[in-house]
C-alpha cells in the first residue's frame, strides 16, 4: 500500500492488485471474487483505494471486475525497454 497515482500534493494511500489467478478447476465457485473482496475489505480499512492492473485486452477479466462494480480508470502504462 505504499504506491500513489496521484501527484505528492494529492497523496493517498493505494492498495494494488495486479496479479490473480485461479486454477481451472476451481473456477466458477467464488474463490476469486472473496480473494478481491477480501483485498478490498483490507484496503478499505487502512483506508486506501483499489486498483486493479489488467491487459485491455482481458474482457473476461474486464467482465468479472466489472460484474463487482470496478470500473476501467483509463489510465495506460507506457514503457520502453
Amino acid at each position: 500500500l505504499l504506491h500513489t497515482e496521484e501527484p505528492s500534493s494529492l497523496h493517498q494511500l493505494v492498495g494494488w492488485m495486479d496479479m490473480i489467478g485461479i486454477d481451472p478447476e476451481h473456477r466458477n465457485i467464488g474463490i476469486g471474487r472473496s480473494l478481491t473482496e477480501a483485498f478490498y475489505r483490507e484496503c478499505k480499512r487502512r483506508n486506501a483505494v483499489m486498483r486493479i492492473i489488467a491487459y485491455n485486452n482481458d474482457e473476461k477479466l474486464a467482465g468479472f471486475l466489472e460484474s463487482m462494480g470496478f470500473t476501467n480508470s483509463g489510465v495506460v502504462i507506457y514503457k520502453k525497454d
